[in-house]
């Protein structure tokens, strides 16, 4: 009959075979017990001795965790006791990402559970449990106790996560700002979290915050974009093609359908749709781009230089054509007195009145 590594052992240390024998299929806690007890009473020497003295730690410990599973266990950490259920991040990006639909990385760190001990906090334990059989089989030379190297107590502590169950990790999750609802501040991410234990389900969430600054010139009110552009006389009169500045390094070319003073009318606003930001829940469609023109207008000197009667009747005819104003009484050296004045304008299809921007979202 081949003999077991109990039957090896008991037979070393002089322990009938019998005493250990618990049966087939008895727990592994109580074959362990059963043998350290004889042991303690057969320790020739000090390494023995603190073999044995592992031994019952070892064992202790394994039975108060057994029961639980090792989401449960780790929820003893002196680090998960302060540790939230989610990991909220803030991730800060411009409105050019956001337009331009990028891909960004949040960058945070999280816990994980230990890989060199699988969460256990103690070495020598495998997923099913503490193999202490084989533990104790490596130092079955007690007949050479002499040249043995004593055991010491800090065996047992894992070195990776030093006996705390869980190792702190650097992560990083992709985000597509394309897929971002502008009007959602938090992105949550289920099982980015901390991960405790093998389970996913039991994994911890991120939460990333996504502020998205304020623009210079450009306001931001759900998908839709309004923004503000001054136009010379010049322009006005000569009917030209609008360059506007946009957003991620591009430029709008707007060239209106009735000129530039068919959009002039106080309190209206020019829409170019399709120019806003990306509805994530409705693809391919973006919202749109509200333009306030402002009609501003040259130094008093200017007008020394341009022949003023036929300035004037350019004007009226220009503004007789939205019949906002059917004569032009204000002379040229008044303009001054005026300095910049807002002129609005957008067709009677588009709408209403101006945004109050201390309640734009940003």
């Amino acid at each position: 009959m081949s003999s077991s590594p109990i039957m090896n052992l008991g037979m070393h240390f002089h322990i009938p075979y019998s005493i250990l024998d618990l049966g087939v299929g008895a727990p592994l806690e109580s074959v362990a017990e059963a043998y350290c007890r004889k042991l303690s009473q057969h320790n020739h020497c000090m390494n023995c001795k603190r073999l044995v003295d592992m031994a019952y730690l070892m064992i202790s410990t394994n039975s108060a965790r057994r029961s639980n599973n090792n989401h449960n266990t780790l929820q003893n950490s002196s680090k998960l006791k302060s540790m939230k259920s989610k990991i909220e991040v803030t991730l800060n990006v411009n409105l050019d990402q956001v337009y331009a639909r990028e891909k960004t990385y949040v960058h945070y760190e999280r816990y994980e559970t230990c890989r060199e001990c699988n969460g256990i906090q103690t070495s020598g334990w495998d997923r099913e449990g503490i193999n202490l059989l084989d533990l104790i089989s490596q130092y079955n030379s007690c007949a050479s106790c002499i040249k043995t190297t004593p055991i010491e107590f800090d065996l047992l502590a894992c070195k990776g996560c030093k006996n705390e169950g869980v190792c702190l990790t650097s992560a990083t999750y992709e985000l597509n700002l394309g897929q971002y609802s502008a009007y959602n501040k938090f992105v949550m991410v289920k099982g980015e979290g901390h991960r405790i234990g093998n389970d996913p389900q039991h994994w911890g969430d991120l939460q990333i915050r996504v502020n998205i600054q304020k623009h210079h010139k450009i306001h931001r009110n759900g998908f839709n974009l309004y923004t503000e552009m001054n136009i010379s006389v010049t322009q006005l009169l000569c009917d030209q093609i609008i360059y506007l500045p946009y957003l991620n390094h591009t430029t709008l070319r707007i060239q209106t359908p009735m000129g530039i003073s068919g959009y002039l009318q106080p309190g209206k606003w020019f829409v170019i749709k399709g120019k806003g930001l990306l509805n994530p829940s409705s693809p391919n469609i973006s919202g749109d781009l509200h333009i306030k023109f402002t009609l501003e207008y040259p130094d008093p000197s200017w007008f020394t230089q341009v022949n003023g009667d036929h300035l004037k009747r350019l004007l009226n005819q220009v503004f007789s054509q939205t019949n906002t104003q059917s004569d032009l009484t204000i002379p040229p050296h008044t303009f001054s007195a005026l300095g910049k004045r807002s002129l609005l304008a957008v067709p009677h299809e588009y709408h209403q009145s101006t945004p109050d921007f201390k309640h734009t979202k940003h």
